[in-house]
């Protein structure tokens, strides 16, 4: 009998008892239901050293695919700015209206297909997925270089969204291996690529424009795409045959007492095996009032991480530096993103809180957005570009990690990052157009400003409102308050289960 076959066994037993409401006592450890089924269990010394070995080697082998997979799509995403800085707007004739909108077309293909991009991710297969999406991403990266018009480069830019859309599903995946006290610091360091993304773009776009320009007969811009798509398509390649499958059906490379852990871990982390997709679910997600504060609050931070990863270098540049030295400073903005995603992630894990951080982070964003506006110094001016860094990144992963925490189902998680992201981008799409008032840009610095501002509010209000409900299951636990609502299935009872706490 296979593991996944004894833990349906196990179950079906489970439910063969009846649950009254005088089991609901003190002295009741383990219901003898479903309810148990995401409840942690206890561990011997030595099981706790194996599912420690265990951690390690998802660490190891599935974190550094995931984030070499998002390295690169953040390189291919933000690589249009570097261009735009070495020379291809003027080369193509393109002016600022134009070069907002081929920004913005990248969104529409990315809003189109989130959705499938999500939900499908078990059906397709992670690997299958992510693989093809990179690879095809990558080749119309690369695409880019022959490019030599308006429209062409506009519609390769909307193939590129419909990829990026398909990779998106990674967030989702690192959701089946790591438990809720986990998925910040590991979202941290998967997210983190893409603020090293903008650091490494500069580089690579400072050793292009040095050593590159002209060879040939090709302009810098044009090589940076080549050389970026083509590293893309065959990293896709490698995701296609190592990236495992999701824990219910890992085959090669892990023991059975891995698969085991594995299985218990992802039950533990509020994912129900071998889920399915329930249409119901979806349309429940709008009756639900958190789903309306996660959303909104992603919205606002979107806004921030778009107009910091795509506009940064050419906001820089109107400070007065050389192209080699706007690219320079680029590196240096996008490493403190880095380097903040990291320490945030760890420290809200550690605190085991989102909401706290979260608030922190979004400071940090409207202190940069401040200083852009309001000082006419080049140092002052830089200075906020790095709060911004320091903000908007770490800002997504707290995000992300508190939406994972507190939404329960497959369905259900998969449906509400889509529909943070498909939000998110149309608010996106407004701020890249509203960024044509070149060379200050201040109408999209203060939207962007505006959205924090927004967001910092919606915060503190969901995370009052997260105590407000955990004080009522708390109530309604020491009044052993046991209702029929307990017989449902994991998936279908969602956080209305009594015994789950909010993740504040």
């Amino acid at each position: 009998m296979s593991v996944l076959e004894k833990e349906k066994d196990g179950m079906a037993e489970a439910e063969q008892f009846d649950f009254t409401p005088e089991m609901a006592g003190e002295d009741v450890v383990m219901k003898p239901n479903r309810l148990n089924y995401h409840a942690e269990q206890p561990r011997s010394p030595e099981e706790v050293k194996a599912e420690q070995r265990f951690v390690r080697k998802v660490d190891l082998w599935i974190l550094p695919l995931l984030s070499l997979m998002y390295f690169l799509a953040s390189l291919d995403r933000g690589d249009i700015g570097f261009a735009a800085s070495a020379g291809m707007t003027e080369q193509l004739g393109i002016d600022s209206h134009q070069f907002s909108t081929i920004v913005t077309l990248f969104y529409v293909g990315f809003i189109v297909f989130q959705l499938p991009g999500d939900i499908f991710l078990r059906a397709i297969t992670p690997a299958v997925q992510l693989g093809i999406a990179l690879s095809i991403w990558g080749a119309l990266t690369a695409s880019m270089a022959g490019a030599n018009s308006y429209s062409a480069l506009a519609g390769l830019r909307v193939g590129i969204g419909a990829g990026e859309a398909f990779l998106q599903a990674g967030v989702l995946y690192l959701s089946l291996w790591y438990k809720r006290s986990e998925l910040a610091s590991r979202g941290a360091l998967f997210f983190s690529m893409a603020a090293l993304a903008g650091a490494f773009n500069g580089l690579i776009a400072y050793g292009i424009i040095k050593n590159l320009d002209g060879v040939h007969g090709l302009p810098a811009w044009k090589w940076i795409f080549l050389i970026e798509g083509v590293a893309t398509i065959g990293f896709g390649v490698v995701i296609f045959f190592l990236l495992p499958p999701v824990p219910e059906r890992l085959k090669w490379g892990w023991t059975e007492g891995e698969k085991q852990i594995a299985l218990r871990r992802t039950k533990e982390a509020y994912n129900e095996v071998e889920a399915k997709i329930r249409p119901k679910h979806l349309f429940a997600l709008f009756k639900d009032v958190k789903t309306y504060f996660f959303v909104a609050i992603l919205s606002t931070i979107q806004i921030n991480f778009a107009c910091l990863s795509v506009f940064l270098p050419i906001i820089l540049k109107t400070f007065g530096y050389s192209t080699l030295n706007t690219q320079l400073l680029a590196i240096a903005v996008f490493f403190v993103g880095a380097v903040s995603t990291i320490a945030f992630g760890y420290t809200s894990d550690w605190l085991e809180q989102r909401g706290v951080c979260l608030c922190v982070s979004m400071t940090s964003n409207a202190i940069g957005w401040i200083l852009l506006l309001a000082s006419s110094s080049k140092g002052v001016s830089l200075a906020g570009c790095f709060f911004i860094s320091a903000g908007a990144y770490s800002s997504i992963i707290l995000v992300n990690a508190w939406t994972t925490c507190n939404v329960v189902g497959f369905t259900r998680r998969a449906g509400t990052f889509a529909l943070q992201s498909m939000i998110g981008q149309c608010l996106v799409i407004a701020a890249t157009q509203i960024y044509s008032d070149a060379p200050k840009y201040r109408r999209g610095n203060s939207f962007a400003l505006g959205a924090t501002l927004v967001g910092l509010i919606l915060v503190v209000g969901l995370r009052f409102y997260l105590v407000s409900l955990n004080k009522k299951k708390e109530e309604a636990r020491q009044n052993n308050e046991i209702t029929s609502v307990e017989s449902l299935d994991p998936e279908g009872l969602g956080t209305r289960h009594p015994d789950f706490t909010f993740y504040l």
